[in-house]
């Protein structure tokens, strides 16, 4: 390593730890955050660009930045929208902050959208900036917890394959549960921050977990909490309470696609529920997956 990129780690190892240590927003995401994310994405979605980008940018301005969540990947989405808006800068801007999400600048540099941006003399230090900025976010990370979530994850799914023996899945629940809630109580919630982004190889999100737990008086308002602040994703806590009232056979949230509004408890109140807790709208989210099954239609071959 040379002596320059050395320096360069240091800074940026410098920028981590004090952006986890003020990890505090006084931004409250559900109201000023998610909602601009969802349109922007349906925009995004529609190559309407310039409409993405001003929603984007408010959310940006309103919270400090954007995050980078699991199912939108908005800080991607961003630069991709000021690479065809012609933001050359913004878009070296929005890369960085990709990167310092713990994302692979790998990830977008094959797409033939960001390839002009090979030859902003600025690229190079961009390359040089995202290996600093992996290396210390890889170094930030807690690796044994995340390990340890995964091995959570595999028994969660191991006890519930055939013959299923319920006593054991019971168990397993329980033990997970009791986990999970020290491991909140020690760290926090256990998001990318924390453990780091899910890979192909390696899913770190808990909301499968979650969806066996029982105790949703304890899990409500502290996933709630992690919500406002942007710092859990807000369809853990739907799935989590519609999981458990799926046995009833009425919903609060409508996540599943197969359900019809007639199974979904005061079905005129359900988006303020669905916001309430930093949701889309129920007819967005549905706008949303018709967009996507026309778009990618390879994606829902069986």
């Amino acid at each position: 390593m040379t002596t320059r990129n050395k320096i360069l780690l240091g800074i940026v190892s410098l920028f981590f730890l004090t952006s986890y240590q003020n990890n505090s927003c006084n931004c409250d995401y559900t109201k000023n955050y998610y909602q601009l994310v969802y349109q922007a994405e349906i925009h995004y979605l529609s190559n309407e660009f310039s409409e993405a980008y001003t929603l984007l940018k408010k959310a940006d301005s309103n919270c400090g930045g954007l995050l980078n969540q699991e199912e939108i990947n908005e800080t991607r989405i961003m630069a991709e929208c000021c690479m065809r808006l012609g933001k050359e800068k913004e878009v070296l801007h929005y890369l960085k902050s990709y990167v310092d999400h713990g994302m692979k600048l790998s990830n977008v540099e094959s797409s033939d959208i960001f390839a002009p941006l090979k030859k902003n003399p600025e690229w190079n230090n961009l390359v040089v900036y995202a290996n600093a900025a992996n290396a210390a976010f890889d170094k930030k990370i807690n690796k044994e917890l995340r390990e340890e979530i995964i091995q959570m994850k595999i028994a969660d799914q191991k006890v519930r394959q055939q013959p299923i023996n319920w006593q054991v899945v019971q168990k397993t629940d329980s033990l997970n549960e009791i986990r999970i809630k020290e491991i909140i109580k020690q760290y926090g919630y256990p998001n990318a921050d924390l453990i780091g982004p899910s890979t192909w190889e390696s899913r770190t999100d808990i909301t499968v977990m979650l969806m066996h737990f029982n105790d949703t008086t304890y899990f409500k308002p502290v996933l709630l909490d992690y919500i406002r602040k942007g710092q859990a994703a807000p369809n853990l806590l739907a799935n989590m309470i519609d999981s458990r009232l799926r046995f009833a056979g009425q919903y609060s949230y409508g996540i599943y696609d197969n359900v019809d509004s007639t199974a979904i408890k005061d079905f005129h109140k359900i988006d303020e529920r669905r916001m309430a807790i930093g949701l889309p709208p129920y007819k967005l989210r549905k706008k949303k997956m018709e967009i996507i099954r026309k778009k990618y239609p390879e994606l829902f071959k069986k």
